[in-house]
């Protein structure tokens, strides 16, 4: 299991991923590494900070698949590299949702 080495609370993990993983679509490290945290309270100056809190939210992640499968934003970003890596058929040519706003932040 990941160790959290930079002596940040659990609120800030939470708020992170929201905020910028999910926020900006940066799942994985290059992605991560690359996105801009403009507004954001606490600093990560650089990338050893920023790739020991990838380490947290991969372990995070894995637990969170082995217990109940994920949550709402783990679940849509399955659904859209599945359907974005062309392994799954569809017969349809847009998808339009209502509301999309309340789906995350």
């Amino acid at each position: 299991m990941a160790v959290e080495t930079l002596g940040l609370p659990e609120s800030f993990y939470r708020s992170e991923r929201e905020h910028v993983l999910v926020a900006h679509g940066a799942w994985t490290r290059p992605q991560y590494l690359q996105v801009r945290r403009t507004g954001r309270s606490q600093k990560l100056s650089n990338r050893a900070q920023r790739l020991a809190f990838m380490d947290v939210f991969e372990e995070f992640e894995r637990a969170m698949l082995e217990q109940n499968g994920g949550d709402d934003a783990a679940l849509a970003r399955e659904a859209t590299l599945l359907l974005c890596s062309g392994k799954l058929g569809s017969p349809y040519v847009a998808i339009i949702c209502d509301e999309l706003q309340d789906a995350h932040p």
